[in-house]
């Protein structure tokens, strides 16, 4: 998974129960989360687990403004 910030601030992707699932292969998401400085990029390598996820940004306000997503693993 490519994770890109094209925004001038920093965001994370926080998903704990999908990385602690996942088999990681290469990157890592310390304690469930990427954290992405402002125009940053890094990439993970992992087999997940099929299921269903929550995903969002932990930063202040940024879940309460939409930041939020679901990771469905077929």
């Amino acid at each position: 998974l490519a994770f890109v910030n094209r925004s001038g601030s920093g965001h994370d992707f926080t998903a704990p129960r999908f990385f602690a699932s996942s088999h990681i292969l290469s990157g890592s998401a310390p304690d469930g989360e990427i954290e992405l400085r402002p125009h940053e990029t890094k990439s993970i390598r992992l087999v997940p687990t099929r299921g269903t996820y929550k995903a969002h940004c932990s930063h202040f306000l940024h879940a309460a403004m939409g930041m939020t997503d679901q990771i469905i693993v077929n």
